[in-house]
Formats: structure tokens, sequence, C-alpha cells
């Protein structure tokens, strides 16, 4: 049984339908990047999973399943009771997650007694350390305050503090893309090793694709709503077979072949409500048909889900 498993999920907001039939699964242990451009739906997807979907949006169809369980309309209580331990998050700005009035490790020990009640004082100061140099912090800094901390330091603390509970599943959402490449790849190799060796699965969102090769086993592109290809994370973004994800990777600074003047992604991505019938690419496609003006392209399991996928390169 997968860790996590989403089927046909879709998402209304107030304009229409903002994810329109995502599905994919997500294995314990495994690292999964969700990709897109702004507006693609990926951080929705995301909030659905751990059930912070803003004001305005609601799960209209599909389901969510942890663990076999469905979560998609879990009661406020209920949730209570599966964030913080089960499912936890990494905001693109730490600050949500960082008390200013507290010090870092006064912090991350309340989070580790609320989990595990029965761990001493002592203890507790012993595993703040331990996590604050698992992320490659001092453990001097459980004595600092958040505004003492650089912006990487202040992301490595709230990482810290999301995985001491050794949760099942860390949703990420651009944990990242306030620092610049270097530090971004670092952080996301970190964030993979450190869930790889507790078993915690990871949904890490990004429109960084150092990001996703640093971290990622498998990678979800989006594009109005809908999943348009899905696979192992380096061949997705090293021969992608679906006309966007091409595109969109040949736009993208972050591998070391991206020299020169980049291209920019055709055309305009369909707002919610407002997606052509059909395949939703199809107005900026080269390769559209008829068939892909009247019917709608499946998601794969695996694959793009594309009438006319891009040819796999002679030399593979």
């Amino acid at each position: 049984m997968s860790l996590l498993e989403v089927y046909d999920l879709q998402i209304a907001v107030r304009d229409g339908m903002a994810v329109d039939g995502v599905s994919f699964r997500l294995e314990r242990g495994q690292v999964m990047a969700l990709m897109g451009e702004s507006g693609a739906g990926k951080s929705l997807t995301a909030a659905a999973v751990i059930g912070l979907l803003p004001p305005g949006s609601g799960v209209k169809n599909g389901s969510i399943l942890l663990e076999g369980k469905r979560i998609e309309h879990l009661p406020a209580p209920a949730w209570r009771q599966v964030r913080g331990k089960r499912l936890c998050a990494v905001f693109q700005d730490p600050s949500g997650a960082l008390d200013p009035l507290q010090t870092i490790g006064k912090q991350m020990a309340q989070t580790l007694a609320t989990h595990h009640q029965n761990l001493l004082p002592a203890t507790l100061r012993e595993r703040v350390g331990d996590w604050l140099e698992a992320v490659g912090l001092e453990a001097s800094l459980a004595q600092a305050y958040p505004h003492e901390l650089t912006d990487s330091e202040r992301q490595r603390a709230a990482l810290a503090m999301a995985m001491c509970p050794s949760p099942d599943l860390l949703i990420a959402d651009e944990p990242s893309a306030g620092l610049d490449m270097q530090m971004r790849a670092q952080l996301a190799a970190l964030m993979s090793r450190l869930a790889r060796a507790q078993g915690t699965s990871v949904l890490v969102i990004s429109h960084d694709v150092r990001t996703a090769l640093a971290a990622a086993d498998t990678v979800a592109v989006m594009y109005a709503g809908r999943i348009v290809e899905l696979g192992p994370a380096a061949e997705v973004l090293r021969r992608p077979r679906h006309p966007y994800v091409a595109s969109l990777l040949a736009s993208m600074p972050g591998l070391p072949e991206r020299k020169g003047r980049l291209p920019a992604v055709s055309g305009r991505m369909p707002s919610p409500g407002t997606a052509p019938k059909g395949c939703v690419f199809r107005m900026s496609c080269e390769y559209a048909t008829e068939q892909c003006r009247t019917d709608r392209p499946l998601q794969p399991e695996t694959g793009a889900a594309c009438f006319h996928p891009l040819p796999v390169p002679s030399d593979e």
C-alpha cells in the first residue's frame, strides 16, 4: 500500500476548476516534485493533501488517501490529530513556522515534547542539538532567536522543526525560493537525505529544476490544473516527452546545458474555468491536431498525457 494516493482530484475555486483530475502515488521514503508555472495548481494540490486549502476553494471530486484512509474531508478535530505528527509542512517563508519571541531551541523542544511526551528535559535538549546539527547548523543556535539567523539558517531550522517528530509525509512548498541557486540545491539534497534516512516521504512543490534534480525520485509537471507528464526525475527533466514540458524546461535557467538567450514558453496558460475542451495545451502546441481539440489525453501512471509525445532521442 502506498503512503499517499491521490485519485482524480478536482479542486474548485471561485473562478472555476483550478485542479482537474490529478492522480499520483507516493511511496514511503519517496521524494516527488510537483513542478509547473505559477497558477498551474501545484500548491493547491499540496494544500489539499495537508488540509490547508485557502478560503474560497475546496475539493469537489476525487480522493486523497493516507495509508488507505481518506483524508480529503476530515473535520478540523481529526486534522489536528494528523498534522504535526503524520503530516508536516515547510513553506517558502519560514517566518510562519518560527515564533519570533522564542528561541529556536525552545520551539523545537516544544514540538518534540508534543509528540514524544515521555522525554526528559535533558533528552529534549540533546535531541534539539542533534537535529540542528543534522540540518547543518551549530547546536549553539538553539539559544538564538529567529531574527538572529540568516535566511538559509531560518529555513534549515524550520526544516529541522518539521522533521523532528519523524512525520510520515513532509510537504515542502517552494522551501528554497528565497535562496540563491547553490543554496537551493544544497537544501533540497539535505531535505531528501534526511527524509530517506527516517523513511519520510516528501512532496516538493518547486519551479526550480536544480531543486527537483537534487531532491526528487519522481517528477510530475502540471499545466492548467492537470498533470501533463509524470516519471523518474532524471528522465522527465532531461528527456521530456510532452511538448509543454520541453518548452518549459528550455525556458528555465538552472541546468548546466542552459546557455545563451532562453526562449519563452509559447502561449498563455488558461486561467481556472477557461481551459479549452480537449488538451489544455493545444492552443500553444505546434503539434496539435483535431484529436487534441476534441479529446482529452488521459494522464498515464508514467509518461506524457499527450496524443503526440516527443520522440526519445535517437542516441538513447
